[in-house]
C-alpha cells in the first residue's frame, strides 16, 4: 500500500517536530484592547465629570454656538451672520469662526 503524499504537514504535527514554532509565545487579543481601554479612559476621563470644562473661551464659544442655531432655525443658511450677539446688533462672527 503506498502512502498518499501531503504537500503541508498538519500543524500540530510541525509545532511537535519544531522547539522553535512551539516555544513561541503569542501575545493575547486581550491585552492590546485593555490597554487601548485604560489609555482612553485615563485621556477621557476629565470630559466625563459633570458640569463644563474650564477654558479661556469655553463660555463664548457655547453662546456663539446657541446664537448659530438660532440662526441657522431662523432659515439663514449658510450662517454668516449671527443676529443675537453685540447687545442685539449682530455679528459676522461665522464670517472669522467655524461654526
Amino acid at each position: 500500500m503506498k502512502k498518499k503524499y501531503h504537500p503541508h504537514p498538519s500543524p500540530s504535527k510541525e509545532a511537535d517536530s519544531n522547539p522553535s514554532i512551539s516555544g513561541r509565545r503569542r501575545l493575547p487579543v486581550i491585552w492590546p484592547v485593555l490597554l487601548i481601554g485604560i489609555a482612553l479612559f485615563a485621556v477621557l476621563y476629565p470630559l466625563m465629570r459633570p458640569g463644563f470644562f474650564v477654558s479661556d473661551d469655553g463660555e463664548w464659544m457655547i453662546i456663539r454656538l446657541s446664537a448659530f442655531y438660532q440662526s441657522l432655525a431662523d432659515g439663514q443658511f449658510p450662517v454668516r451672520y449671527l443676529g443675537r450677539l453685540n447687545n442685539s446688533y449682530g455679528y459676522p462672527v461665522a464670517n472669522f469662526l467655524y461654526p
